[in-house]
């Protein structure tokens, strides 16, 4: 079933504005105001402006809010120039005035959402964006500036970003309901039921009455097999809603699917009543009629000529499985059952999925795919041990499989079984000795544990057979960097870029071989390449401000650059401490503490250790003479280093 769940929205530019501080425009004139030559006043002309929109009359409104706008260039009274420019499509002057405001008036939010309003009408969503991030730089606590921005994205389908900015709403207001529904509705359409679920779930403990969201929340409960609060939710809403046909069809799918077949036969007569669905979808309903009347081969001949059409179609599939169970035509059951699992699979109803490829299991045990989906569910589930029994007796039908040895390899690695899932890695590669996922997997394991000298040898082995892999010089230069061998670590991620130069990662990490190197400005050089090419990433961001900072030059960009990075995590301790950093070159000794200390409070709420926050405090407390912080922060360096 196709549902629309579509709520999110763009907020547009209110083309009618309160009257600015309606108690003072009041048509009287005051001594010492500024007046036009014919003796006008501000106020006159905004009141007579404002009079002149509301009745339509938009030229006449421009002429008397420009004369206004000579006299006053207030932010109130752009703002509804630009408005009246708006409503007679004249984008170029709607667009001057609020440009102009913002200029004279460059910490006014009002203004920047209004003409990120101009250009989202004129669908220049980057230029929308590029305001609405000016906004976040003044102030990256703009609850709706965020918002904004998520739904810009959202509207593109862009639903990484969108998901990104929904999630920075509720950072700062965890029960913000539009940004819950949108990433309720974005995780459905992304197929990720059961995050949907959490999402549509908190809107109704928040406001249980939200039919929308109720009927959203019953459905994937439907989809997800938790049927009986399913069919509660259904029926509270159908008491509500008795003549809607979709809850009628809802409720006949979860009982024929519950094999409840006294109710499904109940609310199936009622959808084929005459007129009562469309006919191009009764096909279904008729189908699960005869099954359940016991006329087979019609019900048969019904589901395959749906299936035909859709062949993802549950409900005829579990019809067909019904027959064929009823018939004990085991040959056709079996393709019912696995077919069955994988529809259930693809709606995270697990409980199904997995009772049905166990049914399947059964009938055909040489099916090492059906294995394999086992194995995926119970890991999803964090169900390890069931995940890796599963994957074992697949290895007893095919012990070669590389794939398989490798997933299990996985598992064990999630499991903390590190010597064990080295050997899976190391099979892997000795099965296909091109098998590039294994030698990745081994190095990033050999470093994890801090063995450089086998994560380079394995490494080394990888690119004798895949020598034009960048992902393996990648690897191979973070192994070295690790090993602070900055040099080859410089010449391996070169090599890396020969092969693929638009690589993210390659330039970062090359950065970070010539950092280390004590090459800072070639770090830089690096940095800017790097920032080109992904200039919305804000560990590229934070990084070249704090070599920027550290350079003790451009510091007014490295500024820039971090507040970027912050407005996408404002509570990154490396972040605020870059943050911190920058205002202690730039002198703004104050500034420098606070973000210092949010610094240290954000990494201590983490339970992580960098040395060079508490450095950093104790330079700021030595510069303000406080003798008992500086010792403080000198003692917890101490104690760090001494565990």
């Amino acid at each position: 079933m196709a549902i629309s769940i579509n709520k999110h929205f763009i907020i547009l530019f209110s083309f009618s504005l309160l009257l600015y501080h309606c108690s003072t425009f009041n048509g009287s004139s005051r001594a010492g105001e500024q007046a036009a030559p014919g003796g006008e006043n501000k106020y006159d002309l905004y009141s007579r402006g404002f009079q002149e929109e509301n009745s339509g009359n938009m030229e006449k409104a421009v002429y008397y809010l420009k004369k206004a706008y000579a006299l006053d260039p207030s932010p109130e009274i752009a703002r509804e120039l630009s408005s009246c420019y708006l409503q007679i499509s004249d984008f170029t002057n709607a667009e001057y005035y609020l440009a102009d405001s913002i200029r004279r008036n460059p910490d006014n939010t009002e203004l920047r959402f209004s003409l990120s309003d101009v250009y989202l009408l004129q669908k220049d969503n980057q230029k929308a964006l590029d305001t609405l991030d000016q906004i976040i730089l003044l102030s990256n606590t703009n609850l709706q500036a965020y918002f904004k921005i998520a739904s810009i994205y959202h509207d593109d389908s862009n639903y990484n970003k969108a998901i990104t900015y929904y999630k920075k709403v509720l950072d700062l207001n965890e029960n913000y309901s539009d940004a819950l529904f949108n990433l309720g509705n974005i995780y459905f359409n992304l197929g990720e039921k059961r995050t949907a679920k959490f999402y549509f779930k908190k809107i109704l403990d928040l406001n249980n009455d939200d039919l929308e969201s109720k009927f959203i929340y019953a459905y994937l409960l439907n989809l997800t097999g938790e049927y009986q609060a399913s069919l509660k939710l259904y029926q509270e809403l159908y008491q509500s809603l008795p003549s809607n046909e979709s809850l009628v069809k809802h409720m006949a799918e979860v009982y024929y699917l519950m094999d409840d077949r006294e109710n499904s036969l109940k609310y199936v007569e009622m959808l084929l009543q005459p007129d009562k669905v469309k006919k191009e979808e009764t096909d279904i309903y008729k189908a699960i009629h005869y099954e359940l009347k016991g006329e087979q081969q019609k019900a048969r001949n019904l589901f395959q000529s749906i299936i035909r059409k859709d062949e993802n179609d549950l409900l005829a599939h579990y019809g067909l499985y019904k027959i064929h169970l009823h018939n004990n035509n085991y040959a056709q059951l079996k393709n019912t059952l696995i077919t069955l699992g994988k529809i259930f699979y693809g709606n995270e109803n697990f409980t199904e999925a997995i009772r049905f490829f166990n049914k399947h299991k059964k009938l055909a045990p040489g099916n090492i795919s059906v294995y394999s989906y086992l194995s995926i569910i119970y890991e999803t589930l964090e169900k390890y041990d069931l995940a890796i029994q599963e994957l074992r007796n697949a290895l007893k039908i095919k012990n070669n499989d590389v794939k398989l040895n490798y997933h299990l390899g996985i598992l064990m690695e999630e499991k903390k079984d590190f010597p064990n899932a080295i050997r899976q890695f190391e099979k892997t590669v000795s099965f296909d000795r091109k098998f590039l996922s294994g030698y990745i997997r081994l190095g990033y394991m050999y470093n994890s544990l801090d063995n450089n000298n086998k994560s380079i040898h394995i490494l080394k082995k990888g690119l004798n057979e895949l020598p034009e892999e960048p992902d393996l010089y990648l690897m191979l230069g973070i192994s070295y960097i690790k090993d602070k061998q900055f040099t080859n670590a410089i010449a391996t991620l070169k090599k890396g870029l020969d092969y693929n130069d638009k690589d993210v990662l390659l330039y970062f990490n090359l950065a970070n071989a010539y950092d280390g190197n004590k090459d800072k400005e070639g770090a830089v050089r690096i940095l800017k390449k790097c920032l080109e090419l992904n200039p919305d990433d804000p560990e590229i961001s934070n990084y070249l401000a704090y070599l920027y900072s550290e350079l003790n030059t451009n510091l007014t960009e490295a500024r820039d650059l971090i507040q970027f990075s912050l407005a996408e995590d404002r509570n990154n301790f490396a972040y605020l401490d870059t943050a911190g950093w920058i205002y202690y070159r730039l002198n703004d000794i104050g500034k420098a503490r606070d973000y210092l200390e949010r610094s240290k409070e954000s990494m201590e709420k983490e339970e992580k250790y960098d040395s060079v926050v508490y450095e950093h405090l104790v330079e700021i407390y030595q510069k303000l003479n406080d003798g008992e912080k500086t010792k403080l922060y000198q003692k917890k360096i101490r104690n760090e280093n001494e565990k």
